[in-house]
């Protein structure tokens, strides 16, 4: 499983050509729920390993706004994660049981 995450302090912002990608209003700021996804999940980050926005991240030539610097990462396994955010800066928690 692939996961995307925030590596620089500023918080996960999407450029609009993502945006774009995965068929939301380019005209929006980049932020994004499991709302944009339709997925309900009690892990607010559970469509960071949404497919569409994997795939428009990685086939984007600039996947940020000025301040995000998103990254992909892989797990090897669809396993629990949480992701933890300090200012934007994030770190993955994988593999805990999550309650």
């Amino acid at each position: 499983m692939k996961i995307a995450v925030n590596k620089s302090p500023g918080g996960f912002c999407v450029s609009a050509e993502v945006m774009g990608k995965i068929g939301l209003d380019t005209s929006q700021m980049g932020y994004l729920t499991n709302k944009d996804f339709n997925i309900v999940s009690s892990n607010e980050y559970a469509y960071r390993a949404d497919k569409n926005l994997i795939n428009a991240i990685q086939s984007s030539k600039n996947p940020n706004d000025d301040f995000s610097d998103i990254r992909i990462f892989d797990l090897d396994t669809d396993i629990n994660f949480k992701i933890l955010n300090f200012d934007g800066l994030e770190k993955v928690i994988k593999g805990e049981v999550l309650c």
